[in-house]
């Protein structure tokens, strides 16, 4: 009889192993399907919060640079309007001389006038070169007041007088009088002038290598309300660069800044030799988003 017993208690035991086996695994895949749902519910919430945290960023940005050029913008907006007032208004002011660029005049903050070409004669235009010689005062003013960062204003016209006031006379002057500089079809006169209205250029280094530069200009218009030219200001602006693309979300994030043509601005040397499409780890599809001008936040892997 005690032979009988023993595999009854044997098998018993191992059912009951059996089970307590059976139960371990189950508890063991609960455990790990509730950790795989944890994880993925925690890796969900912080790209929940990157997202949220990065659309924070882009925003005080934003308001940060729009802010800083809506200065500009408005002081541009203010000198068209007063050049504007000259040609309406010419015999509300005194007379006053455009000179020449002098070699002597280097480090010194001089107004100075250019002519389009040799086909612009100074009997044409001296009744216009002595009404706009009052924007000298202006122009020193604002240049003063924001400390080295615009680093010099200026106007064309349609009829060939450029003025412009600045400290580097010297890079323009020539023994033999009058300087020549078609600005008629720059881009900052141009822009301005299909525009009607307050525009800024693209992003550039400054050729004195002090730093990324960009120019805002403005339309004014003659007595009859018909354009007249452009006045416009060169901005240095990479301390601005630099608050934008500055990042505070750990040390593998990074921004940069794109032009509208997709060059990625670079504050070194800006030679616009790299593509955003060329930027590391930078989804194509992500980039055309960028480039047509959407905004939010897109999460993807490189290609």
């Amino acid at each position: 009889m005690k032979t009988d017993r023993k595999p009854i208690r044997t098998k018993i035991q191992n059912m009951v192993l059996a089970i307590s086996i059976a139960a371990l695994i189950i508890a063991s895949a609960v455990g790990v399907i509730s950790m795989i749902r944890i994880q993925n519910d925690s890796e969900k919430a912080l790209i929940s919060q990157m997202e949220q945290d990065l659309r924070n960023i882009t925003t005080n940005k934003a308001d940060l640079a729009q802010s800083e050029l809506g200065l500009y913008s408005s002081y541009v907006e203010n000198l068209a309007a007063y050049i504007t007032g000259l040609y309406q208004n010419p015999s509300g002011y005194v007379s006053h001389d455009v000179p020449t660029p002098k070699k002597e005049d280097k480090g010194k903050l001089v107004i100075q006038r250019t002519l389009r070409d040799k086909n612009v004669l100074l009997k044409n235009i001296e009744k216009e070169i002595y009404l706009l010689g009052n924007v000298e005062q202006v122009w020193h003013n604002i240049i003063k007041s924001k400390k080295g960062l615009i680093t010099v204003i200026y106007l064309g016209t349609e009829s060939g007088l450029m003025v412009g006031y600045d400290d580097r006379p010297d890079l323009s002057a020539e023994d033999g009088g009058d300087v020549y500089y078609d600005y008629s079809k720059s881009a900052w006169y141009t822009k301005a002038k299909k525009a009607g209205r307050v525009c800024f250029t693209d992003v550039y280094m400054d050729i004195y290598e002090r730093g990324l530069m960009i120019t805002c200009t403005a339309p004014f218009y003659d007595a009859d309300n018909n354009f007249a030219g452009v006045v416009g200001m060169d901005i240095l602006i990479s301390d601005l660069y630099k608050n934008i693309i500055e990042l505070d979300l750990g040390e593998n994030a990074y921004a940069f800044l794109v032009d509208n043509n997709g060059h990625i601005i670079d504050n070194v040397n800006n030679n616009k030799a790299k593509s955003i499409y060329d930027e590391a780890g930078m989804n194509k599809f992500v980039a055309s988003e960028i480039l047509a001008g959407k905004t939010g936040v897109s999460l993807a892997q490189g290609e």
